[in-house]
């Protein structure tokens, strides 16, 4: 696996939190970061991009994390939520009152 540096690692661990927080919330995490963070060299950017929107798709909700505005691959992913009409939460809380909402 590649070495990162460490703003890339710093980013790659905090999302792995997240996506630990929305597992212990109870739903299924689909984390960008940690599926590509090793990946680098093999595709390029836009591969994962365009891949890793194709997963979203099938997804119930997204989770959007603090930052996700420097994040151009963030930014696709959040107009793809909205254009799909898809739930969009900034904030765990959120979440949970969603995943906790009855049907």
């Amino acid at each position: 696996f590649p070495s990162h540096d460490t703003k890339v690692q710093r980013n790659i661990d905090r999302a792995g939190l997240y996506a630990q927080e929305v597992a212990i919330l109870g739903a299924m995490p689909l984390c960008p970061a940690l599926i590509t963070g090793n990946f680098d060299g093999i595709q390029d950017y836009q591969w994962w991009c365009d891949a890793y929107i194709q997963l979203m798709r099938r997804c119930d909700a997204v989770f959007m994390t603090p930052g996700w505005e420097k994040s151009n691959g963030a930014v696709a992913e959040l107009t793809e939520a909205l254009r799909l009409d898809m739930p969009v939460f900034y904030h765990l809380t959120d979440l949970k009152r969603w995943i906790n909402s009855p049907t």
